[in-house]
């Protein structure tokens, strides 16, 4: 069984896959306590894998995107499962503090680490890709990751306003760019600047 905030479609408004149409499965629950956290994960209802999948759009998309809260906080494994036995392609975005859960087999792992509780060295080696929160990431605590593990795609993503980007916080994003030499990029939370969830 599963806490589950909602489930939706939309458009990926983040990282790699910035445009692509996915099904949102958003889980509850998360320690973390973010003031920034744009997350109300109050809300919940009690679900099984199979009630989940009937959920799901497949004619959106054949990508299920694993989000909360923070997804690993719940035993996820026959969820992933469930939705690979059915041709989903699953995606995980989690704050990397317990990336011990790899061997669910996720498609793609977007690690956004939290600076008051940031992940093990080690974990950043099992993401796709991480998106830096600025100004919460000093750049030389940034570029010392980057420099560490040059395969995974680096982002710097402001810390948003609820509903708009936050203009001094896209200027260090620019700045943090302008100062990589190229090996990061911008996430701007597409989403929230064409209004939908």
């Amino acid at each position: 069984m599963y806490s589950v905030v909602e489930i939706f479609t939309s458009l990926q408004g983040e990282g790699r896959f910035v445009g692509y149409p996915v099904n949102f499965i958003r889980l509850a629950g998360c320690s973390m306590g973010c003031k920034f956290c744009d997350t109300d994960i109050k809300e919940r209802e009690t679900l099984t894998a199979g009630q989940i999948l009937t959920r799901l759009s497949p004619a959106y998309s054949s990508i299920a995107v694993l989000t909360g809260g923070e997804p690993l906080e719940q035993d996820c494994e026959d969820l992933v499962d469930a939705l690979h036995r059915v041709g989903y392609k699953v995606h995980l975005e989690t704050n990397g503090k317990r990336l011990i859960w790899l061997r669910l087999g996720f498609d793609w792992i977007s690690v956004s680490p939290k600076r008051q509780w940031p992940p093990s060295i080690g974990n950043f080696s099992k993401a796709n890709e991480i998106k830096w929160l600025v100004p919460e990431w000093p750049f030389e605590d940034v570029l010392e990751v980057v420099q560490a593990f040059p395969q995974i795609e680096h982002y710097v993503q402001p810390v948003n306003d609820r509903l708009k980007v936050n203009k001094k916080s896209l200027q260090q994003c620019l700045e943090y760019i302008a100062r990589s030499g190229g090996r990061l990029k911008l996430s701007v939370q597409l989403h929230k600047l064409i209004g939908v969830r």
